[in-house]
Order: structure tokens, then sequence, then C-alpha cells
């Protein structure tokens, strides 16, 4: 396609042809004849932006489809940053007119000079859609690191009771704000919430890696060469050993804090001592899931998370 220098249509189980449309003021115009599985089935995007570390973010373009549809943008890294989005998925909704949108973002992880803005149209329907103007500017810095919560606590929502609006947590489980939860086959993982205890129920483990299942924060702020202290109450449903780490949230995903917590069917407390590496406002504290035989299945559960700075 001639005047599309710049930009890549990657397709993996979908189908699409780019153009650009006289009709339309040279819009590009994405023809989808194959929607494909997944959103990145039909995939326009640009790489090599160069995002920097603490700054803030403005992704503004014209769109609109023949029919109205949803579409997923994502600004964030390739391969090596393990794909990480740096924005968030934000799915907008399109319409049959033109229409400005626009999307602002922090850049809390490490500097990205090969940074991707992506367009995901697949899994959303065949038919055109048009998308033109596009324009990625730095709008200012960054917001400043969250406070600790008013007993101290680096980590918010520590006795998992609260609900929010701007941070909604786990889905389909009230009192999880700020906390998150992943897994490789989501349909694996199911998650619930009693008095205060997180419970995640795992079904046929995957026996390559522990990082198959993960309860997450992030936006935890740190600073380098202060000392931390964590400690949570964990248990299982029978012995397992899972991973807990406090790290970078993507750019190399280093890890300040990399231990393990042997849990059994009786709860027990775990405490962990550790040195910032880095001044990082947004850190992530992870616990990784245990790794097992094939079709095994396990329950974790933990509360009483707290993360402090040491005197």
């Amino acid at each position: 396609m001639t005047q599309s220098a710049y930009w890549t249509l990657f397709r993996s189980d979908g189908q699409a042809t780019l153009s650009n449309d006289a009709a339309a003021g040279k819009a590009l115009k994405v023809d989808i004849t194959n929607p494909g599985s997944v959103n990145y089935a039909v995939q326009v995007r640009q790489d090599g932006l160069n995002l920097e570390s603490g700054g803030k973010y403005e992704v503004s373009f014209d769109a609109w489809a023949q029919t109205a549809r949803p579409m997923m943008l994502k600004v964030g890294g390739g391969q090596d940053r393990g794909y990480a989005a740096y924005s968030g998925e934000q799915t907008i909704q399109l319409g049959t007119t033109k229409e400005r949108r626009t999307v602002t973002f922090d850049m809390k992880v490490t500097t990205d000079a090969a940074t991707r803005l992506e367009f995901n149209l697949g899994n959303a329907g065949t038919g055109p859609v048009w998308i033109d103007n596009v324009v990625v500017k730095r709008v200012g810095n960054a917001a400043g690191a969250r406070p600790p919560a008013a007993d101290g606590n680096l980590l918010y929502n520590a006795a998992f009771t609260q609900d929010s609006p701007n941070h909604p947590g786990i889905a389909g489980v009230p009192g999880t704000a700020y906390w998150s939860t992943w897994s490789n086959v989501p349909d694996r993982l199911t998650t619930s919430v009693s008095g205060g205890t997180v419970t995640l129920n795992v079904r046929d483990v995957d026996p390559a890696n522990n990082w198959h299942v993960q309860l997450n924060q992030t936006d935890v702020p740190l600073t380098a060469g202060k000392s931390y202290t964590l400690t949570f109450k964990g248990r299982a449903t029978d012995a397992r050993e899972v991973a807990v780490v406090i790290g970078e949230n993507g750019g190399s995903y280093a890890r300040y804090l990399d231990k393990t917590a042997a849990l059994s069917a009786t709860e027990q407390p775990f405490t962990y001592t550790f040195t910032a590496a880095a001044t990082n406002p947004a850190a992530q504290l992870q616990i990784l899931g245990a790794v097992g035989t094939p079709g095994s299945s396990y329950g974790l559960s933990f509360r009483d998370f707290r993360l402090v700075q040491n005197p």
C-alpha cells in the first residue's frame, strides 16, 4: 500500500487489507474479511516510539467503522518487554461517523525506545474500519508516587474489604480494589474473598512454570537504598511453594525481592526484608502460584499483607 511508511499490518488467524481511502481524505482503511479469534488477530501498529519513564502521554486519533464495533488500543512493549501494556488495554467503541478519540496514560516503567502503538481490530466482526490523524505526544509528567495508606502500609486494601471505581480490582470479586489476578489460561483460575482472606483456586496446573497463576498489586512506591519489610499470612490446600516477588512492572521485570513461601494446610506468617535496588514509584508485588503435576489442582489463601519502609 502506498503512503503507509512506518505502519505494519499484523495478522495471526485474521485476514485484512490496508488501503488509503481517497473518499475519506486518504484515511487508512482496514478492510477486515476474517476477524480471527483474538483482538490482535488483526493489528495495525507502529513500532519504535521513544517513551520516557516518568512522562504523561496522550494518544489521539480519528476513527470510525462501517458498523459500530469495539477496538482495543494499546501502547506497550515488544517481545523483550513481555508485551507489557504501558497504557493498559483500552477498549474503544467505534461508531459509524468520524470521531476524535483521546487516551492519556502515565509511563511508569523504564524508558522504552522501541514502544509500539497498536490498534487491535480482531475478534469483533468483519467490514472496514478507518483510522486517521494519529498523534502520540508527551503532555507532562506522570503523577507522583501514591502515599502510604493511613496505617503506613504501602499496599492498599490489605484487608480485602474495599471497592473503587478507579481501581476496580479482580473482575467479579467484590472487596478486591487495587488487586488483580492473572492466569495464562483464565478458565483455570477462580478467585474469592471471605473474612479478609483472598483465595485462588487453581485447576489443571501448568507444570512448566510458577507464573501461570498470579496475585498482583501494582503502583507500589519504593526508594533506592531503603529497606522494606513485607509480611503476610498464607496457607494452601496441600504443601505448595509459591514465589514472592516485588519488582519492576514491565521493562526488564527486575526483581528487588525474589523469595519463596512454603505453604501448608496450616496458616503460617511469612516475613521478608529487602533493600530496593532502584527508585520505582510503581513497583509490583506478585505472588506466583505453585507448580505441580499436570492436571492437578490446589487452592492458595492469603491475608494481612503489609509492606512498610523500615526506619
